[in-house]
């Protein structure tokens, strides 16, 4: 059976839509759908479509005909919140500028868990760069990379383009850690 499978609400019923399979109509439930998907036929005792209903099948096993049990038919899933991103971002922040000791003039490499989507080279002197290297670093270093990459007057002299590229919150945390920087 070929076609996109929606999750709906309430009851977790399901839709089918796309590659002309019209046998499903929307609102069927999730057991009509794998009984009419299974290869072997559509008569509803067959094995794939009596293991779902019943409840013998997990989520991920093989019910035949090449499908995989999915959600059952009642079952209601709690998702915890993620954290915020920020709840630990103050142990990310040097206490003073002292511990800035990044490079005035250079190229700086990032290492991959930094940078994995684009460039890991920087070259400092380029403005435009170093702006991408500080958010970067402001956004996703940890307490030792924001140290080693950060220069205290370079990013002093960047603050207010950073400031507005970079999140409220980690803006106010950098300002109350290194108060020059609410003065740039």
């Amino acid at each position: 059976m070929a076609g996109v499978l929606e999750l709906r609400e309430p009851g977790l019923r399901l839709g089918v839509s796309g590659a002309g399979d019209d046998r499903v109509s929307s609102g069927e439930t999730w057991e009509t759908i794998l009984r009419l998907g299974s290869r072997s036929s559509d008569d509803p005792s067959t094995s794939s479509s009596r293991a779902y209903r019943r409840g013998g099948a997990e989520p991920g096993q093989e019910i035949g005909g090449g499908l995989r049990a999915g959600w059952r038919h009642n079952r209601r899933v709690n998702v915890a919140p993620l954290p915020s991103r920020f709840a630990e971002a103050h142990r990310r922040i040097p206490c003073s500028w002292h511990e800035l000791r990044g490079p005035a003039a250079g190229v700086v490499h990032l290492p991959n868990r930094l940078s994995w989507s684009g460039p890991a080279d920087f070259d400092v002197t380029d403005a435009g760069q170093r702006l991408t290297l500080y958010t970067t670093l402001l956004d996703c270093g940890q307490l030792d990379d924001v140290a080693e990459y950060n220069n205290p007057d370079l990013l002093e002299q960047d603050w207010p383009k950073i400031r507005r590229l970079t999140a409220r919150q980690l803006v106010q945390l950098w300002e109350q850690r290194l108060p020059r920087l609410a003065v740039a």
